[in-house]
């Protein structure tokens, strides 16, 4: 029996996002991430044909698990739209699904494929979260800011260094969710 290590495609953009994360772009390479892994660089061209291709993997693998799959636990069997909304900030603080976000971002700067990464799943948020806001009767305009603020929120709360407890994360996403799920319309006009 074969003793090596035998890692999957996910093992190796798992690493390549840590990494992204934690050391920068300079060192998702193959032979510092082989390292990491404890295998040798074949490992790597098993599964990849090149550095690009691992760049627009890892990129679409961070869509797919921390915008797509978050979005359809969110819904999960609800139709409430509240429920869902509360249910995707939820995740989203809890299980740090936007830890990577930092990186990536900084990433995009440099690198058009990743600019493109970033736009693409920042429309598919927008779209997602606008629609939650419509459905809790929100006008297209106010659900569009309030969906931004939901979004802004959620990428910049990574980014910001304060060590909090978790009863005060799960108050101010308490404060969060009523704050944006709250109609402050009187007489049509905005309170402010």
């Amino acid at each position: 029996m074969d003793k090596r290590k035998q890692l999957t495609v996910e093992d190796w953009l798992k690493q390549a996002l840590e990494t992204l994360d934690n050391e920068g772009i300079h060192k998702v390479n193959v032979e510092y991430l082989a390292r990491q892994l404890g295998v040798t660089k074949g490992s790597f061209y098993w599964h990849f044909k090149n550095h690009k291709t691992l760049i627009r993997e890892m990129l679409d693998y961070w869509a797919r698990t921390l915008t797509t799959n978050v979005i359809e636990r969110s819904i999960g069997d609800s139709k409430d739209a509240k429920e869902i909304f509360l249910k995707l900030i939820t995740i989203i603080t809890t299980e740090k699904a936007g830890r990577y976000e930092a990186a990536i971002r900084a990433y995009a700067m440099h690198d058009e494929i990743a600019r493109s990464a970033i736009q693409k799943v920042d429309k598919q948020r927008l779209q997602f979260i606008t629609g939650l806001f419509i459905d809790m009767n929100f006008k297209q305009a106010d659900a569009e800011l309030r969906a931004r603020l939901a979004l802004y929120y959620q990428v910049a709360e990574q980014g910001v260094f304060l060590k909090e407890s978790k009863k005060k994360r799960n108050d101010l996403l308490k404060q969060r969710f009523n704050f944006l799920t709250t109609n402050f319309l009187s007489s049509g006009k905005p309170c402010c």
